[in-house]
């Protein structure tokens, strides 16, 4: 475990938001640019923070893309909305951590906790609609079906995030080791 204390994480979120908020202000100027926002362990954030940055991001054309590898560590008052309406991708789990998750994804548990190494099941938000669960297995090169959404996804993320898709690849191989 690693040491987390709440105060402190909540006043460095607030003060982050109150310096995002008056940079989309300020951005807000030219409403044709969207603003990709990529919050990392949404658990670990001020509830409110998170609250008001999807309140206003419709206002500020904000994309925002929540990760949490704990969903069941997700504020109460904000759990549903993030399941909802944010990106999921589900590797294999223990029941406890995905309980929540499959109430909004359309799937049962036992699809989550049964995958196989290496695989998962993705769910996305394009263009304002929710798409179905698709399984993806990560290390099948002749998966065809598998391959071009693991592709469109990393190219959609390199989109999003400015990243090489090289180094999305490296990220992820290194992760599944």
């Amino acid at each position: 475990e690693y040491y987390y204390d709440r105060e402190a994480n909540t006043i460095i979120s607030s003060l982050l938001f109150s310096k995002l908020s008056t940079l989309f202000r300020k951005i807000h100027k030219t409403p044709k640019e969207q603003i990709s926002l990529y919050i990392d362990e949404v658990s670990l954030w001020n509830p409110q923070v998170i609250a008001d940055l999807m309140q206003y991001s419709g206002l500020y054309n904000l994309a925002i893309t929540t990760l949490s590898s704990r969903p069941k560590q997700i504020d109460p008052s904000l759990k549903y909305e993030i399941l909802r309406s944010g990106t999921i991708v589900a590797f294999r789990s223990v029941k406890g951590d995905i309980e929540d998750v499959v109430h909004v994804i359309d799937t049962d548990i036992k699809t989550i906790s049964e995958l196989k190494k290496f695989h998962m099941v993705l769910r996305t938000l394009e263009n304002g609609t929710i798409t179905k669960v698709k399984k993806i297995n990560t290390t099948q090169k002749e998966n065809r079906n598998n391959n071009v959404i693991l592709e469109k996804f990393k190219d959609d993320s390199q989109i999003k995030y400015g990243k090489p898709v090289t180094l999305i690849e490296a990220d992820i191989a290194k992760k599944m080791r």
